[in-house]
């Protein structure tokens, strides 16, 4: 129901009440996507299906071994705006920030930029690959007015290897103009690492336009999809 007294010019912004589509009671209001969502009913019997399908093994052929995760896929290709052939399904975050600390270069006396009070899956891995590497893992201090564009884009230089950062500061909501801060890092080669919990699912995100070398999302928050 759209609230009594909006402004005309905001009610095409408003969507109706989708409670419906989940288990939630009447006197619950769920407001803390941020944390963890609710699971839409769809979801849920979709797990329920999949439970199934393992508790019957006889009927399962070798063939769906991938036919439901390639369904995945290509629905996340669509969700990052690109193609289903980038796309893994790994256990976590911290794994695949792992996975790109593995595998991007870093050489002694550059730099790996990251944000302070960012989420510590994108900082742990960043600490001991500079430690290998004999790099350094510089924090970027919290600006005043927020604005973590700017400080990056100042930030970013000759010696910056890696820029590993969210779309969303998870603990004040601050947004990052991702597509501003590729086009710097393509000036010096840079490589940049997304942690997208945060924000993918409520924030667009087009890939094609922020080509990130990695780009990470768990799905139980905006996603709506199961924990781990």
């Amino acid at each position: 129901m759209i609230p009594s007294g909006l402004p005309r010019n905001l009610h095409h912004l408003m969507i109706q009440s989708q409670k419906h589509l989940f288990d939630i009671s009447d006197h619950i209001a769920y407001f803390n996507n941020a944390y963890m969502s609710p699971l839409m009913h769809k979801a849920a019997d979709a797990m329920r299906a999949g439970i199934e399908f393992k508790a019957h093994p006889w009927t399962y052929s070798p063939d769906q071994f991938f036919t439901y995760s390639e369904q995945a896929r290509e629905l996340a290709g669509q969700i990052f705006e690109g193609s289903s052939e980038n796309i893994a399904i790994i256990p976590s975050v911290s794994y695949g920030i792992q996975l790109a600390a593995k595998n991007l270069p870093l050489s002694k006396g550059q730099t790996i930029l990251a944000l302070k009070d960012q989420f510590p899956s994108n900082i742990y891995p960043w600490i001991e690959k500079a430690k290998e590497s004999g790099g350094e893992l510089k924090l970027l201090d919290i600006p005043s007015n927020h604005d973590w564009t700017t400080a990056l884009l100042e930030a970013i230089g000759p010696n910056t290897a890696i820029v590993a950062i969210p779309h969303i500061h998870w603990s004040s909501g601050a947004m990052i103009d991702l597509i501003k801060i590729r086009e710097v890092l393509d000036i010096y080669g840079g490589a940049l690492v997304l942690d997208l919990t945060q924000s993918l699912g409520a924030q667009p995100f087009n890939a094609s336009l922020v080509r990130p070398d990695f780009a990470i999302c768990a799905c139980y928050k905006w996603l709506m999809g199961p924990y781990t």
